[in-house]
């Protein structure tokens, strides 16, 4: 959930933008659009609250198990990833 913080915080600072991610996108063979990534950062806090929501209510705050990523988690940078 902190690089979720990060990087939204990162972007709302305006010291990264779409257009940056969009160029970092195509260097690391991963390339999404322009709109997708305006998609996906316009659900950021979204995924965080969702993130944070579920942290707490794990009580322990570790997210994943046996020191891996695992459950919601997971499953958040998924559907970050895939567009969803």
């Amino acid at each position: 959930m902190g690089w979720f913080k990060i990087f939204n915080q990162l972007v709302e600072d305006g010291k990264l933008t779409a257009e940056e991610i969009h160029e970092l996108s195509k260097e690391c063979d991963h390339e999404m659009s322009l709109d997708q990534i305006k998609e996906k950062l316009a659900k950021m806090p979204e995924w965080i609250k969702m993130g944070e929501a579920w942290k707490a209510k794990m009580g322990g705050g570790k997210c994943g198990f046996g020191g891996g990523m695992g459950g919601m988690m997971k499953e958040c940078m998924k559907k970050f990833m895939d567009g969803k």
